[in-house]
């Protein structure tokens, strides 16, 4: 609303002017509904997020990542420092490879199985995943981010499996007589010490 004032200093006239914001109201209604799934999406995933700053050479993580390592989020500081400390030390070069090659654009994203260790000591399988989100001009990442997801049981379930191959390979060779498996073509797949 804007006022015509006349000599005297009164107001002689009004003149409103109407801006359609519709479209705006719309738009900001719509942006605020994408944030909420969003939200309940990454909520109701089992993953851990993650997501590191080269700027402040900090980590943040969602709740969910600390449920996985049954750790509180005060436990873990948001230091660079703290992966190595969580990172099982066979793991570390896995890790420091899969990231490096990452890095270097080798590939669009890292992916790698570690063991981190929970509050209680015990190590917990873990898929990690992660891309560099922002690059400095010079290449170097500024921003990470990526998840962790357990897979532990996964982990129990194909150390048993190579068990029971063991020790059918055992029995397997432990047959005094020569023993072949074959394919439908004759085709030798699998023989045993004795053959």
């Amino acid at each position: 609303i804007s006022p015509i004032i006349n000599s005297q200093e009164e107001i002689q006239l009004l003149v409103f002017n109407f801006h359609d914001i519709t479209r705006l109201v719309i738009s900001e209604r719509e942006n605020i509904n994408a944030k909420e799934r969003l939200q309940h999406a990454l909520e109701s995933s089992n993953e851990g997020l993650w997501d590191w700053s080269s700027k402040t050479g900090k980590f943040y993580y969602n709740l969910h990542f600390y449920e996985i390592l049954d750790y509180e989020p005060y436990d873990i500081p948001p230091e660079f420092d703290m992966w190595a400390d969580l990172l099982h030390p066979k793991d570390q070069p896995i890790a420091v490879k899969e990231i490096k090659k990452h890095i270097e654009n080798r590939n669009s994203f890292f992916e790698f199985d570690a063991r981190l260790r929970s509050k209680s000591g015990i190590w917990k399988w873990v898929l990690i995943q992660g891309k560099v989100m922002q690059r400095y001009s010079d290449g170097n990442p500024m921003q990470l981010a990526g998840s962790i997801y357990d897979i532990t049981l996964r982990k129990k379930s194909e150390e048993k499996i190579l068990n029971e191959i063991e020790k059918w390979r055992l029995i397997f060779n432990s047959i005094s007589e020569p023993v072949f498996i074959c394919q439908k073509e004759a085709k030798i797949l699998e023989t045993n010490e004795a053959a």
